[in-house]
């Protein structure tokens, strides 16, 4: 029987007639009270980030604490909310009349989040549905169910001080695959939200309803000849070891041009990253890959020195550092394959236009994330255009991409599969309509 304060159903009818139900209340609300209830959502959370930050890196296994506190901090505190929706609407006057480009809310939305950072992706977007004016279902992974139920109840608990309404943002009481297909099949679910893998996308994407989907990534760097290379080896290093490289936005690998490869490793060295030889990267190759060149789940979001002795690589570990790199050919499956780890293959090029086709090669047509280090306008340009990634950071760390750096909006969302790309405002979650008042206006 579902518990109707906190938000968790244990029944998909039940779950999305609720959720319904609690649609068709927020709708009546004005956008002050809306505005309140969001504020609201802001000051409890805030208060509850330490203990979210500490249950999912608990109860996942992976990435680091302070990394987490500082994703579901910036989710509290830099998602856009509805008083950006507001002032985005456009208007026209003539003598025919006025028109109105305005957004309206799809109804009841259901959202798949992923492993790597679930408590700060359900906040962002239950901010961001909650703007622009939907009811959200959470379907959490089954990995980190238990800190989103917490979550889930929290923001609950917050909306119901606010304004006495339950059931506005809920989840299932765990994760099946079963019931992520049925509330995408019923009727009364309006819009469909699926940031994870690239089966994740498939399934999302063969519901006939409206669907954004964040799918697979494998960003990557390129390094020029023009670059400062003690900036870009600090940047990448401190990216890659964030929250152990479990953002899809960080750097994955790194295409660098052979007349500065060996300053840019000798940089890494100096911010903590072990250099691997040959034969100790493909030590970590057997140990990090399966038979099937799948990553073994064991190293997925761990940091660098337990990956190394994991791997037997224990005299290369010490208590300093932060990540692992080494040189790769473009077929190592290193390059190739996004590990979310603290793993950086460095491939070596001669020449721009070499690491320009490596680099889209290597972003395998994702169209998530690239970046760039180089002091070289033409370079810039032409990374920037013939890579056509949703995020696209020059000279800067790729955290930015996420909203984590910066003044930015946060963006746990990257929509690469269906084109909207970070998806940080909440018209992305809404309608669009023209509304139209014929007559009765003069011209000025």
């Amino acid at each position: 029987m579902e518990n109707l304060l906190s938000g968790v159903f244990n029944s998909i009818e039940s779950a999305v007639s609720a959720s319904k139900r609690a649609f068709e209340t927020y709708s009546t609300f004005t956008a002050s009270e809306k505005m309140e209830i969001i504020l609201g959502l802001r000051l409890d959370l805030a208060k509850e980030a330490p203990a979210l930050a500490k249950m999912e890196k608990e109860e996942t296994g992976m990435g680091v604490y302070e990394d987490k506190l500082l994703e579901i901090s910036r989710s509290i505190s830099n998602t856009r909310g509805l008083e950006y929706s507001c002032f985005n609407q456009k208007s026209f006057v003539d003598e025919e009349g006025l028109t109105l480009e305005e957004s309206y809310p799809y109804g009841v939305a259901a959202l798949l989040h992923p492993i790597t950072h679930p408590v700060a992706s359900i906040i962002n977007s239950t901010i961001l549905m909650l703007s622009a004016g939907n009811s959200v279902i959470h379907l959490s992974p089954q990995r980190a169910s238990k800190v989103c139920l917490y979550a889930v109840e929290k923001i609950n608990a917050a909306i119901s001080r606010v304004c006495g309404l339950n059931n506005l943002v809920i989840c299932l009481d765990e994760n099946r695959y079963e019931y992520n297909k049925l509330i995408k099949d019923n009727p009364d679910v309006d819009l469909v939200v699926a940031t994870g893998s690239s089966e994740m996308a498939n399934k999302a994407l063969s519901h006939k309803k409206k669907v954004i989907v964040a799918g697979s990534a494998n960003p990557v760097v390129i390094v020029d000849s023009s670059a400062d290379i003690r900036k870009a080896a600090k940047i990448i290093a401190m990216d890659i070891s964030f929250d152990n490289n479990l953002l899809c936005t960080s750097e994955k690998c790194a295409v660098v041009l052979g007349d500065v490869i060996n300053d840019f490793k000798r940089c890494l060295e100096d911010e903590h990253i072990c250099i691997l030889s040959a034969s100790q990267a493909k030590k970590l190759e057997d140990a990090v890959f399966d038979t099937d060149y799948s990553v073994r789940r064991e190293f997925i979001g761990q940091d660098a020195g337990t990956i190394l002795l994991k791997a037997g690589l224990s005299s290369c570990s010490d208590s300093n550092v932060s990540g692992i790199a080494f040189d790769a050919k473009l077929a190592n499956p290193f390059v190739l394959t996004e590990v979310e780890a603290p793993i950086l293959p460095i491939v070596e090029v001669s020449e721009f236009a070499d690491a320009l086709l490596l680099a889209g090669y290597i972003e395998s047509g994702c169209h998530h994330t690239a970046s760039i280090f180089s002091k070289d306008i033409e370079h810039l340009s032409a990374a920037s255009r013939l890579l056509k990634t949703a995020v696209f950071i020059k000279n800067g760390s790729t955290l930015y991409g996420s909203g984590l750096k910066g003044n930015l909006p946060v963006a746990f969302t990257v929509a690469n599969v269906t084109g909207e790309g970070p998806v940080i405002d909440p018209d992305i979650f809404a309608r669009k309509r023209r509304c139209i008042l014929v007559e009765s206006f003069e011209r000025m």
